[in-house]
């Protein structure tokens, strides 16, 4: 069975981990898998994050998936190019003849399922990787584009989201059925993290929090969508009732400044340690083991690959 699998862009976000380590999955099955990506030029990724792209890239690629660049395969909107890349998909489709076109995310979902209805591709499939109904259009654009999703739907046979909450959102704003919706959570390589030898005492000296601390952690881009607010706000109840605990911000973005200033408005500076950059990264990418992890504003979106051992936090 051939399955063409599109995404706008490949970087370390988690729809593009998710999109390879479904078609690394399907090659190693047995399946003959196509991946159409755009260009990742957009993404500000750092040397690290575009090593582990490529090794994920590579991953795919030796368990058989062909890949096929598509520049203008843009994640910005762009008249030119959109047309350009559906008139591509379209030609790619009619070529291929696959059984299965699955989307990714807005941009691709757009254009790549409607090429694949023209083509007259048999199953069509979507998955959003979350969504653009709230936090980042203005009323009238994020209308419009609600619209658009609502009668890409109607051609769609399936819409994955990635969680319960992003489902429910859907269907509240009469994107797609309740038959056609369904919840997959996002896989997670545990092997990667789970058998690391870690002192946890002496990652928390190096982190400069005291050994007998709980540790609360959240790890993303510091935008207005990932609700880093919220928790501020809540770490101020969590402190009073349980003082020994601190508070990690791993990432960087736009509110990186004003979360800053929020948290020490109410005086938290020995207790809310907010790390950001790719050097902070890098240094508490082998911490994931001893945190409390928080989960976003669209609710738990992945899944272990197996199961969670017990670790003391």
């Amino acid at each position: 069975m051939k399955v063409i699998h599109v995404v706008t862009r490949l970087d370390k976000g988690g729809s593009a981990e998710d999109t390879l380590v479904l078609v690394t999955g399907l090659g190693k099955d047995g399946y003959k898998v196509i991946l159409i990506k755009g260009p990742s030029h957009e993404s500000e990724m750092s040397m690290e994050e575009k090593r582990a792209v490529l090794m994920g890239l590579k991953a795919a690629e030796d368990s058989g998936v062909r890949t096929i660049d598509l520049p203008s395969l843009v994640r910005r909107i762009s008249l030119t190019d959109d047309l350009k890349a559906f008139w591509e998909l379209f030609q790619i489709f009619r070529k291929e003849k696959p059984y299965i076109v699955h989307t990714h995310t807005s941009k691709a979902g757009f254009l790549g399922r409607w090429a694949a209805f023209l083509a007259r591709v048999p199953t069509v499939v979507h998955t959003p990787h979350g969504h653009v109904f709230h936090g980042y259009f203005n009323a009238v654009l994020t209308k419009c584009f609600i619209i658009a999703e609502r009668i890409s739907a109607i051609i769609t046979d399936k819409i994955i989201a990635v969680s319960d909450r992003e489902k429910d959102e859907h269907l509240e704003r009469g994107v797609g059925s309740s038959k056609k919706l369904m919840t997959i959570y996002s896989a997670v390589e545990l092997d990667r993290i789970v058998d690391l030898d870690l002192d946890i005492k002496a990652k928390k000296r190096a982190l400069g929090i005291p050994e007998d601390y709980n540790v609360v952690g959240t790890i993303g881009r510091l935008v207005t969508i990932k609700g880093h607010r919220y928790l501020i706000d809540a770490a101020k109840g969590v402190i009073k009732k349980v003082p020994k605990t601190a508070f990690i911000f791993v990432g960087d973005g736009d509110l990186e400044g004003e979360l800053e200033g929020q948290a020490k408005l109410w005086g938290s500076e020995n207790i809310l340690y907010s790390l950001v950059g790719e050097a902070m990264l890098q240094r508490f990418s082998t911490h994931l083991t001893s945190l409390h992890c928080l989960l976003s504003m669209r609710g738990w979106a992945r899944s272990w690959l197996r199961p969670w051992p017990p670790v003391n936090p």
